[in-house]
């Protein structure tokens, strides 16, 4: 782990600060040899910090050859011998930073991070992937086996499929017959579908706040415009902002996940959910939910 190097002025960042003290006291040999350093929660409770900070302090005093790690015992006190000079600072040069695709740098811009280095987006070297073997593959099944490219739309779904949804259906107080269900490729396409059947490129459409982030993706796709709405105390959508934005004709459409929402994980309680309804049907404004836990 490499040293923190801090600039003249600068504080020391928190887990450095409780490094430098027992570094002290260790020096001053206030803390001998073997003696057992006090556990995580300890200095977690005791420094007011949080646990990966107290954590982060130990295995920093273990890179710097100040402490030992025993298993199942904690963190000690290394023996004299073992302690290392520090080493002199490396100044890192600096170094450009290859430009990222338009696909990346539009979901960095939907999380809102600013790392422009992400191992949750790595793409290898692109000779790493067969793309021209993929490609002769591809063109030979096409002309094989043409069905696997597509095949015209047979049908809204599995017939016993959509029955037994409707059946299901009744226990939640809904009517619905098998007619009337479409099944579609996962949830973002049955959203997308929802959409364009109902608004319009440029309509207002309300979202909670925070969402799936893919879900703004596919409304930028569709050229409508987003209106967020916060979080009330409880963690599920501010109802009474939100039929504000119903009353007064700034939106047409209210996307909601209302059981268990992404990323909250917080559920509308039915009370509501019964109110948010009923000032939609007053006010012309769709509700369109994404009931992935139905």
């Amino acid at each position: 782990m490499p040293v923190e190097e801090v600039p003249p002025g600068k504080p020391l960042s928190r887990y450095r600060q409780l490094t430098e003290q027992i570094k002290q006291a260790i020096d001053a040999g206030l803390l001998p040899p073997d003696t057992r350093l006090p556990s995580v929660r300890t200095l977690a409770t005791q420094y007011n910090i949080s646990l990966t900070t107290a954590l982060k302090a130990l295995r920093t005093l273990e890179d710097e050859h100040y402490a030992v790690a025993k298993p199942k015992s904690g963190f000690f006190v290394a023996p004299r011998q073992r302690r290392q000079p520090k080493p002199p600072a490396v100044i890192e040069q600096p170094r450009e930073i290859a430009p990222l695709d338009e696909q990346t740098e539009l979901h960095m811009a939907m999380v809102g991070e600013n790392c422009r280095v992400r191992l949750d987006l790595a793409n290898g070297d692109s000779a790493l992937y067969p793309i021209r073997k993929l490609g002769l593959i591809m063109r030979q099944l096409g002309y094989s086996q043409p069905s696997l490219l597509g095949d015209t739309v047979k049908g809204t779904g599995y017939g016993p499929l959509k029955a037994e949804i409707a059946r299901r259906a009744i226990d939640y107080g809904c009517t619905l017959t098998p007619e009337t269900i479409l099944v579609t490729n996962g949830c973002i396409e049955a959203l997308s579908l929802a959409l364009r059947a109902t608004v319009n490129p440029g309509d207002a459409v309300a979202v909670e706040s925070p969402c799936y982030f893919v879900l703004l993706q596919m409304l930028r796709n569709l050229n409508l415009r987003v209106v967020e709405v916060d979080a009330c105390p409880a963690g599920y959508v501010d109802s009474e902002k939100l039929v504000a934005l119903f009353q007064s004709k700034t939106v047409k459409v209210f996307i909601t996940l209302a059981n268990i929402n992404n990323p909250l994980g917080k559920t509308i309680p039915n009370e509501e959910k019964a109110y948010i309804t009923r000032q939609a049907d007053e006010n012309g404004v769709i509700i369109i939910e994404d009931d992935t836990f139905w």
